[in-house]
């Protein structure tokens, strides 16, 4: 994860050879997905809010990822083999009423608010406990499955 001004930015390049309409059609069946579009070089699409799952990670997780559903905004660009995945917008959303974790169900989150420190830094409990569940969890989003059938 990288900032952009204040802002931050989930990046990674994927290297196989994916073509656009195989990535499209894959985003298009996972359910994952909401607000597809697809242009020459590019798919642009929102991420379907979920549950983060903390197992994919060793590092655990805070206290917000146990309840809140995460979204955001996805930008796939493509080059000959290639294709670079950009995630912004980053947003929890509460699952729950519990005042401590937030302003009750339904409640919008940008992750910077988790993330970062007055100065607009990486909190270091973030970088220790909350970045590899997140970066984890989005790589499987990405995971293109072979299509085995209905098998």
């Amino acid at each position: 994860m990288t900032l952009e001004n204040g802002n931050i930015i989930w990046q990674k390049i994927f290297v196989n050879n994916k073509n656009i309409d195989e990535v499209y059609s894959y985003m298009m069946r996972s359910g994952n997905f909401s607000d597809i579009k697809k242009t020459e070089r590019q798919i642009t699409a929102n991420i379907n809010q979920f549950l983060l799952n903390r197992k994919l990670s060793n590092s655990g997780g805070s206290l917000y990822m146990y309840t809140d559903d995460i979204t955001g905004f996805v930008l796939i660009e493509f080059k000959e083999e290639r294709y670079r995945v950009t995630v912004k917008n980053l947003t929890f959303i509460s699952n729950t009423e519990i005042q401590a974790l937030g302003d009750g169900v339904g409640a919008r989150t940008q992750l910077e608010r988790y993330a970062l420190n007055s100065k607009g830094e990486y909190k270091k409990a973030f970088l220790k406990r909350d970045e590899g569940v997140i970066d984890a969890n989005i790589c499987q989003l990405f995971k293109i499955q072979k299509n085995e059938g209905d098998w």
